[in-house]
């Protein structure tokens, strides 16, 4: 019998809406058997779904809040799955992150807590940025032909509530019109960005693997409308005094 070497994973629904997150961190998102981000079933890639960057201000170090996308050499890192959540946990940078993730139960919502606690003996002030690329479709469907199923989705941005919309737009009268909403909510952050357009976000001929926005803190562009790459990506700046949890 052949070993496998299929990476832990977890599983998490409430019936219609599903997560599924690997020990890396990557995954996808579902909803009613429709595509939310973006996974072509590859579990060694680790650039696939949705994540989190961090970048510590004074040295410029950026690492994600898992194993994926970055892949990087953290101090420690571990994953555990119970039976209603994916926990992540990672130290770098004197900065402790723990991840917690979960599906509401009778609420079609995906909820992603981060908390970060400073571990330093000085202050630390950390940009934190969300990124997902968007489907909106069905996974075969945007599988097989995924730059032509990108036009038809149109992102928009709700105000002051740090909350991006995303719609995909009928090509026929009876087509279903499915939106998605992602928002960050972080009473203490300032600087609040957003990004909907993939090529702004990651860079040309560059993935989340590197990404051209995580060089600096620079506020993100704020591009919304008919991108040809959609992606929800959120950007916030939080200060931590010694010993202080966000």
């Amino acid at each position: 019998m052949a070993a496998s070497h299929a990476p832990p994973l977890q599983l998490l629904s409430n019936g219609r809406y599903r997560v599924m997150v690997t020990a890396e961190g990557g995954g996808y998102s579902q909803w009613n058997g429709m595509a939310i981000s973006r996974w072509h079933g590859d579990t060694s890639d680790r650039r696939q779904g949705p994540c989190c960057y961090l970048r510590e201000a004074d040295s410029g170090q950026v690492w994600s809040t898992a194993q994926s996308p970055l892949g990087q050499a953290t101090d420690a890192y571990a994953a555990v799955f119970t039976a209603g959540s994916a926990n992540l946990h990672t130290q770098c940078a004197g900065l402790d992150t723990r991840t917690e993730i979960a599906i509401a139960p009778k609420e079609d919502v995906e909820l992603r807590r981060i908390h970060i606690t400073n571990r330093s003996e000085v202050s630390k002030a950390v940009t934190v940025t969300s990124y997902a690329e968007v489907v909106l479709q069905a996974r075969a469907t945007d599988n097989a032909h995924p730059a032509f199923e990108k036009l038809f989705v149109e992102t928009e941005v709700a105000g002051p509530t740090h909350t991006l919309i995303c719609s995909r737009r009928p090509r026929s009268p009876d087509e279903p019109t499915p939106s998605m909403f992602h928002t960050l909510v972080a009473p203490d952050a300032l600087d609040f960005s957003y990004e909907t357009d993939r090529m702004r976000f990651t860079g040309r001929g560059r993935n989340s693997d590197n990404p051209q926005a995580m060089e600096s803190d620079a506020a993100l562009s704020g591009t919304v409308g008919a991108v040809l790459d959609p992606v929800v990506a959120l950007r916030c700046r939080v200060t931590l005094a010694p010993g202080q949890t966000v």
